[in-house]
């Protein structure tokens, strides 16, 4: 939101002083990592993607997670590389830069 800093544990709003432009920072532990990064270097539409793979499997995406929970919560399943999470939700793979 424009003009509007938040300094929690994990994500960070910040406003570059010369400029005014919001700056977004992001923390994680590693078991996290690959969930983290999808999410945060994805786009909107691509984000909104994989989530909805996921449902019509019967899972969720837990975004501060490690991966997937069933969504009767009965079970998890924990990503490992950027890949993996794409392929869990049967979706290719896309380059950075071509994520809508």
């Amino acid at each position: 939101i424009r003009g509007f800093a938040a300094w929690g544990t994990e994500n960070k709003l910040a406003l570059h002083c010369a400029t005014g432009l919001p700056v977004d920072f992001f923390a994680t532990k590693a078991e996290r990592w690959f969930t983290a990064l999808v999410i945060r270097t994805g786009g909107k539409q691509n984000n909104t993607n994989i989530c909805a793979a996921a449902r019509r499997r019967g899972w969720k995406l837990n975004p501060y997670g490690s991966g997937f929970t069933r969504i009767d919560g009965t079970d998890h399943h924990a990503v490992t590389s950027e890949e993996d999470l794409y392929r869990f939700v049967g979706l290719q793979c896309p380059p950075p830069t071509d994520r809508p």
